[in-house]
This record gives structure tokens, C-alpha cells and sequence, in this order.
């Protein structure tokens, strides 16, 4: 089974802030290690680089208008940080994996959600050939199904 893991840097110091430079070699070193472990595991699958939360925009669609806002509007002050697929048998599994991210331990947290089961179909977006648009499908549809979710 597939789990996402959203992370959540909280207070965990990151490189070029003073937190970090607070840290002695050694542990920054030992924090980059941790990382590039995590990295080489056969059964996690990083996910994109994210930006800044301070470059983000988020929107909510209220009475079919788009309202767009600056930055991120973080419930109860969590931002997702990055992300990433754990492959595991077991949740107890999958945490296990995800307790090894640095974040974990130096002020940050993640969440754990199994990733649906959603079936999709791969369709090209008129405008840009190059592009797939995934619809979510009606069980009933039997056109042909991409059960696969693109890196």
C-alpha cells in the first residue's frame, strides 16, 4: 500500500537560517546524511521540490468567484513543507519510514494518509497536446483506466 507523507518543518531549523548556524557542523552533516538515506530507500519516493511558503498563493472559490490570497493560509499554523510516497505492507510500516525524515525529530511533524484508490483516465488537454488532464471516473465507465498516478 502506498502512504503520503506531508511534511511539516515546524520550528525545525533549516540551512542559512540562524537556527541552523547555531548547529554544529557535525549535526548539519549528520541532518544532510539523514536526508540522503531517506533518499536511497527503495520504498520511498520523494516528491517535488516545494518553494517558500511565503511565495505561495492559495484560493478558495467563494459563490463561483476565485479569491486569491498571498502566501499560504495555514490551518492551526501548518504548512506542508514537502512531501513524499512511502510503499509499505502496514501503516506501523509506513511510519517507521517517515519517523527516519529529520523534521521529525528537530521541531517539525508529518502526516500520514494512505493514498486513495482512485481509478483515472489520462486524457490530452487541448491546448497543450504535451499535458494529461487526470478525470476522476465514474466506476461504471469502461473506457480504458491508467490505474498508475504520474511522477
Amino acid at each position: 500500500m502506498q502512504y503520503v507523507v506531508l511534511i511539516h518543518q515546524g520550528t525545525t531549523p533549516l540551512p542559512g537560517s540562524p537556527a541552523w548556524e547555531a548547529m554544529t557542523p557535525d549535526a548539519q552533516q549528520h541532518v544532510y546524511a539523514d536526508y540522503a538515506a531517506i533518499n536511497a530507500l527503495p520504498n520511498m519516493t520523494q516528491g517535488l521540490p516545494l518553494g517558500l511558503p511565503h511565495n505561495a498563493v492559495t484560493i478558495t472559490v467563494e459563490h463561483g468567484e476565485v479569491k486569491r490570497f498571498a502566501g499560504t493560509r495555514a490551518v492551526n499554523g501548518d504548512t506542508i513543507d514537502g512531501y513524499g510516497v512511502v510503499e509499505a505492507d502496514t501503516i506501523e510500516e509506513a511510519i517507521a519510514v517517515a519517523a527516519l525524515i529529520p523534521a521529525a525529530r528537530l521541531g517539525g511533524r508529518h502526516r500520514m494518509v494512505p493514498r486513495g484508490g482512485r481509478l483515472v483516465r489520462r486524457t490530452h488537454c487541448r491546448r497543450n497536446p504535451i499535458r494529461h488532464r487526470l478525470n476522476v471516473l465514474d466506476p461504471a465507465d469502461t473506457g480504458p483506466i491508467d490505474r498508475s498516478i504520474p511522477r
